[in-house]
């Protein structure tokens, strides 16, 4: 356990530092974005000192200039080498050194094309912090490359405010998530992780392509088609001692309506929040990634009343449907009847057979809600009941008494609860009790996610 204020535990925390950013490198290794057939990158970081082991690393990513995606990430190995493995096309590389002892450094490359099947190297410079114009001007010039934009959602994460001892954990985590979404994502839901924190460099780089067009060679002049972002992943760590906690939303870039996030926190013992930021990364995900839900309601309810109790059973199964991308809310319909009605006379004298059970719509509506959480509404739109028609013999006469009371769902509860967001159960009670008469109801309302391939 760690003491507050002990010195070991900030040592713990600069490791779970070192440990996540050697993490957050691994993960990036090579994996493309797109279907396209890859090529390979590789170089160096040069005229610099990059960061032991002890104190921080290293991280290059490939950027599509014409539309801020990133093609690939990966980390800084020993001797400052790099590789990785993009789609081909027009790319310029951005390097971030993050380090517990001094300021953060940036450093870019000029642009560069990738072609399909080839090995690129590319040099990154740490005295290149920003774009700068070729010194000679090129054989040919040409006009812009158009740049084409794959379809789908697209998150930008912002670097997170950081605060207390290890303040640099707020920038490591968003750059592990973003990595974690380059990797993960674009499987998962077609999801486009853009550049957000270095669009500045970016935009610098393409006005040096407009104004000295004949200094660049025409194969990498491209046309800005920026991808904007559908979703900003944005918030705070704070690190203490004892704790590290962190606080995330998702933010619909058009609305500003927050559409997710998590909150949680990990003792500052390293392997705790290694650990915990791959779960955290599924659960950001989840919530991204556009889903059908199968939402199930199973119930009973029983009638009881002095001429006759009855009961009957509710089996009723919609599939909610997200709207937006990524999605906002899931909304579904469907109907529900009651089923396997029977009823037991109070009186002797009287037999009591079923008479009509309609069939009513009813509704759901799920929404995203804080800390990983599912917001559930559900409704019936109309009147679900069942009636019985009494046949009653007194003194050798036989009336019959249609209509009479059997099942209704009247004022089930809950009618709104939340479930985790990959899915959950409810109980579900409630009913009409007057006087030890009335409609009682027992059962659940199950919400279960649906990946792809399920049907």
């Amino acid at each position: 356990m760690l003491a507050a204020g002990g010195g070991r535990s900030v040592v713990r925390v600069k490791r779970s530092f070192l440990r996540l950013s050697l993490a957050v490198l691994a993960v990036m290794a090579s994996l493309p974005m797109g279907a396209a057939a890859a090529t390979s990158v590789s170089g160096k970081l040069a005229d610099g000192t990059l960061p032991p082991t002890s104190k921080g690393a290293a991280v290059v990513r490939a950027v599509s200039p014409g539309t801020t995606v990133i093609s690939a990430g990966g980390r800084v190995r020993s001797g400052g080498r790099y590789s990785l493995t993009v789609d081909p096309g027009v790319l310029m590389v951005i390097a971030d050194v993050v380090r517990t002892d001094r300021k953060a450094r940036t450093a870019v490359t000029p642009v560069f094309r990738a072609r399909k099947g080839k090995r690129k190297t590319v040099r990154v410079s740490l005295k290149r912090t920003r774009p700068v114009r070729p010194a000679r001007k090129a054989a040919a010039a040409a006009g812009p490359i158009a740049t084409r934009a794959a379809d789908g959602p697209a998150v930008a994460v912002k670097w997170f405010s950081g605060s207390g001892p290890e303040a640099v954990l707020g920038r490591g985590l968003a750059d592990m998530l973003a990595t974690d979404f380059v990797s993960r994502g674009e499987e998962k839901c077609g999801l486009r992780v853009v550049e957000w924190n270095h669009r500045d460099l970016i935009q610098q780089e393409l006005d040096l392509q407009e104004k000295y067009e004949e200094y660049f060679d025409p194969s990498t002049v491209v046309k800005k088609n920026w991808v904007e972002p559908t979703v900003f992943v944005q918030g705070s760590v704070t690190t203490t001692d004892a704790w590290i906690s962190w606080n995330i939303q998702m933010v619909d870039a058009k609305t500003g309506k927050t559409i997710g996030g998590d909150s949680s926190r990990v003792p500052a013992d390293g392997d705790a929040f290694f650990d915990a930021e791959s779960t955290l990364t599924d659960r950001l995900l989840d919530q991204l990634c556009p889903r059908r839900y199968e939402v199930t309601v199973d119930l009973t309810t029983q009638s009881r009343w002095p001429a006759v109790s009855s009961s009957g059973t509710v089996h009723a199964v919609l599939t909610a449907t997200g709207n937006g991308t990524p999605a906002t809310s899931w909304t579904g319909a469907g109907t529900m009847t009651y089923q396997g009605v029977s009823f037991t006379s109070g009186v002797p004298e009287c037999t009591w057979a079923p008479e009509n059970t309609p069939t009513v719509p009813w509704k759901v509506t799920l929404m995203p809600g804080d800390s990983g959480m599912l917001s559930v509404a559900w409704s019936l739109d109309g009147d679900l009941y069942a009636t019985s028609i009494g046949t009653c013999t007194v003194d050798g006469h036989t009336a019959t008494a249609p209509g009479q009371p059997g099942p209704r769902l009247q004022d089930p509860i809950p009618l709104t609860f939340t479930v985790p967001i990959a899915g959950g159960s409810q109980a579900i009670s409630g009913g009409v009790d007057v006087g030890g008469s009335g409609w009682f109801h027992t059962g659940t309302l199950t919400v279960r996610r649906l990946d792809q391939g399920d049907s």
